[in-house]
């Protein structure tokens, strides 16, 4: 019974994200990210390069649709703590609670580095939990290959030698995984320019996010120095979210960066160490929370400016404006907006560091056209070098505001054409 309810509660969460992944049109993050699937590569300008073949692999299935770059991430998530549950006292408690960590409520849908990140981080734990030190390269070297923050992750694994007998196998088996990363470091040493040129900022609503995460990190950090661990494997996942926690009261670390990958190991170790009613009362809590935040970017249930949604809108409104054009050369100021044109119709838009935002789009080399259509964020000032610029058009997209009947422009763009100035 308690395998069929386990069994129930995985299908019920993966369909749930799944049916969220098609409500919504692609955000600007993932439409970039899916522009690096088309052109795959050893690393690119703002993450290793695990997301991008998670979104080819989708697109081989479901071809060019959102489906496609948000399944993978979704289904591997599921299967990858479904798998790491079933090694806990409470299997079915466990998965609850790493299936509704607070931030899968809002982005769990999406396409992103760190849905990968999680999941390899899922698989980390199950294989250390069960000693299986010959398959433990495997997802350590995944989390190195989906975000940075999965190096800083990877370098706690280096107290859990120090906790077990067996410490030359674990050394060993991280030392591997060191090498199967060898083509991304490669890639990033063989670059001037230090992969994390976008992604720096974070908004309001993802640093709230990522802030209850971080209750799991608090919570085993303030408790645990009371409940000693006991078994070696609550000695590692609690010395990782001891340290944890030193890197994220730390000046030079965002405490968001930190918090998916401890929010798991934070889950599984309050299911070893903790009453399964501080553990129920938790998951009430993550439940209440990840629910929260499904209605909350369909409906406006906080009075804000603009719906959560609008963050997904514009997308393609932006690409059917420059088809309008009929011009095949399109260059943006943005590497998002190249991304969408490119997603949402047949133009091949670019950008380049020159008159826009530098990306991954300026090492793919592209020679500047005699004329062509130039797209640039309304807040910015409008700039081509070398290039005059007529026939300028506005585009704007517009979402629901929190007051009733009342719209709100939620993106702005001019779109011109340009044509090359001979120089004299």
């Amino acid at each position: 019974m308690k395998d069929l309810s386990l069994r129930i509660a995985f299908l019920l969460f993966t369909t749930i994200q799944l049916v969220s992944a098609l409500q919504f049109p692609l955000s600007a993050e993932e439409a970039y990210y899916w522009t690096w699937s088309q052109q795959l590569s050893l690393g690119f300008w703002d993450h290793p390069p695990m997301v991008a073949y998670g979104i080819a692999l989708g697109s081989i299935f479901f071809g060019k649709t959102v489906l496609a770059v948000r399944f993978v991430g979704i289904l591997f998530y599921s299967i990858s703590s479904y798998a790491l549950s079933t090694s806990s006292k409470t299997p079915l408690l466990c998965y609850l609670l790493l299936a509704t960590l607070p931030m899968l409520g809002q982005v769990g849908m999406e396409a992103h580095p760190d849905s990968y990140f999680m999941s390899f981080g899922c698989l980390t734990l199950l294989c250390l939990n069960k000693k299986w030190w010959n398959i433990l390269p495997l997802p350590l070297a995944g989390m190195l290959l989906s975000t940075l923050s999965g190096w800083i992750f990877w370098s706690l694994c280096l107290l859990t030698p120090f906790l077990y007998k067996e410490r030359k196998k674990v050394l060993f088996s991280m030392m591997i995984s060191v090498l199967l990363s060898t083509p991304f470091l490669y890639w990033t040493l063989s670059h001037e320019a230090f992969p994390m040129g976008l992604g720096a900022a974070q908004s309001p609503e993802g640093f709230l996010l990522e802030l209850f995460n971080t209750v799991y990190l608090l919570g085993v950090v303030v408790v645990a120095p009371f409940l000693l661990p006991k078994l070696c494997s609550e000695k590692i996942i609690w010395s990782m979210c001891l340290t944890g926690f030193l890197f994220c009261i730390s000046p030079w670390i965002p405490t968001g960066f930190l918090a998916p990958g401890f929010g798991i190991a934070g889950s599984l170790y309050l299911i070893q160490r903790f009453p399964p009613r501080l553990s129920g009362t938790l998951l009430g809590i993550n439940l209440f929370l990840f629910f929260f935040f499904k209605a909350q970017l369909h409906f406006q249930i906080f009075p804000t400016s603009i719906q959560p949604a609008h963050r997904f809108h514009g997308g393609k409104l932006l690409a059917d404006a420059v088809s309008a054009w009929d011009i095949e050369n399109v260059w943006t100021a943005s590497p998002y907006d190249a991304a969408w044109i490119r997603f949402y119709s047949e133009k091949k838009a670019h950008t380049r560091a020159q008159f826009g935002t530098e990306s991954q789009f300026d090492l793919w080399v592209k020679t500047l056209p005699e004329k062509g259509i130039f797209v640039q964020d309304q807040s910015s000032f409008l700039q081509m070098p070398g290039y005059a610029l007529h026939s300028p058009q506005n585009i704007a997209s517009y979402a629901e505001g929190y007051e009733e009947g009342r719209f709100i422009e939620t993106n702005i763009w001019k779109t011109v054409l340009f044509t090359r100035v001979e120089e004299n």
